[in-house]
């Protein structure tokens, strides 16, 4: 009898060329030399024989494709077309891409995932994914799934198109588990083929490109909670998400500490900064602004929620636009703090620890000391950097040699 065991083992030792085992019921598992495998429900109607292809393990699993061809016999049993039964148990022609995304997005997104992670797949369908088809998902063909990522690759990125590609693939694969849809043929799509893994970003900013975007957020009309937020971002290293949803409650203003819980940290890990005389200055002055909870608040939600992930895009793509320098985005900060601080011979520990990294090996295990202290005096040396790379960049503003 087949088992799960020997399909696993299958998918990572493909025999020397394609099987096709019978399970029983009419049912086959197809076995081919690069380790796919597929479930098939074969039965004779009408005089031909004909085949069924159930879906692909391990999204189906062998208890789900066995307990399919047991349903699929009986139909076939009392004289129906098992391909009409295999049809209307999924999607009845109903479920859409538009509906099979709300549908995870509602019940799997909203309820077990943190909330950054709940907007940023919100964001991805909303904006890439949304009213494209109005077909059931299943009946959209491989050339309209290419057609709508390369879009998305020529419009923004390689690396973004293969980003919604993954969030696509995880929302029809919910799906596809709890049996509302058979598998779409964007499934069988690879990032590799319409984009990139991995981000290629190594972009590290020059002290006085530093210094003209310091600038530029002081003579660019943005909102206070914006321009603070922005300036907060390139003072700490931290990450876009950990300061614009900072909550007031994170802020020890007597010890001048900020704690990042691990609920908001992209390790698990809480992260605690020492907090400078700039710091403290910057998150002090939106006191002023009436948000109880958030730090930077957004006017758009009364201040009950805190600025938007694009507020901050949105941004940096005015500052981009008076910039005359090579593409840049918030999060090359981080990049570039770790980079020019280790040219002034802070240790690797200490830039690591500002930028809310785990440290590896024994060091991970033992030692919980965050430096703060080491923290403390490296923030100074930057701090310092910038604003020598603004005070230039005003001057120049001033000779005329510069422009916003």
């Amino acid at each position: 009898m087949l088992t799960d065991r020997q399909l696993k083992s299958w998918t990572k030792t493909p025999p020397e060329k394609t099987q096709e085992i019978s399970i029983g019921n009419r049912l086959y598992a197809r076995v081919t030399d690069k380790g796919a495998i597929s479930f098939q429900f074969r039965y004779r109607i009408g005089g031909r024989n004909t085949r069924i292809t159930l879906g692909s393990y391990p999204l189906l699993t062998l208890k789900s494709a066995r307990d399919e061809a047991t349903r699929l016999s009986v139909v076939l049993q009392e004289g129906g077309d098992p391909k009409v039964a295999a049809r209307s148990r999924y999607s009845g022609g109903e479920w859409t891409l538009d509906k099979c995304l709300d549908e995870w997005l509602n019940k799997h997104v909203a309820r077990q995932l943190k909330n950054s992670t709940k907007v940023n797949y919100t964001s991805i369908a909303e904006t890439h994914l949304k009213g494209r088809y109005s077909v059931p998902v299943e009946r959209i063909r491989m050339d309209e799934w290419l057609t709508l990522f390369d879009s998305i690759a020529e419009k923004t990125s390689s690396y973004n198109a293969g980003v919604v590609l993954k969030v696509t693939k995880r929302a029809l694969g919910w799906c596809m588990r709890r049996e509302l849809i058979n598998p779409p043929s964007v499934m069988n799509l690879e990032v590799s083929t319409i984009g990139t893994s991995k981000s290629q970003r190594d972009r590290v900013l020059e002290l006085h490109e530093v210094g003209l975007i310091w600038m530029a957020v002081e003579n660019t009309k943005l909102s206070l909670a914006v321009r603070n937020c922005i300036k907060l971002i390139m003072l700490t290293g931290a990450r876009n998400s950990e300061v614009r949803e900072a909550k007031w409650k994170e802020f020890d203003f007597d010890n001048r500490i900020w704690t990042v819980p691990k609920e908001r940290s992209k390790t698990g890990v809480a992260i605690r900064r020492p907090l400078t005389d700039e710091m403290l200055q910057l998150v002090n002055t939106m006191k002023s602004a009436p948000s109880p909870n958030y730090v930077f608040g957004s006017m758009d939600n009364d201040f009950k929620k805190p600025i938007t992930t694009h507020a901050i895009q949105r941004a940096v793509r005015r500052l981009r636009a008076k910039l005359n320098m090579d593409d840049w985005r918030a999060h090359d900060f981080r990049r570039t703090l770790a980079t020019r601080l280790s040219e002034q011979g802070i240790q690797p520990h200490v830039v690591e620890k500002m930028l809310g990294h785990s440290l590896g090996g024994v060091l991970a295990v033992y030692n919980r000391h965050d430096w703060i202290n080491e923290q403390k005096e490296a923030y100074d040396t930057w701090y310092q950097l910038v604003i020598d790379a603004a005070e230039t960049a005003a001057r120049r503003l001033t000779e005329g040699q510069q422009t916003f």
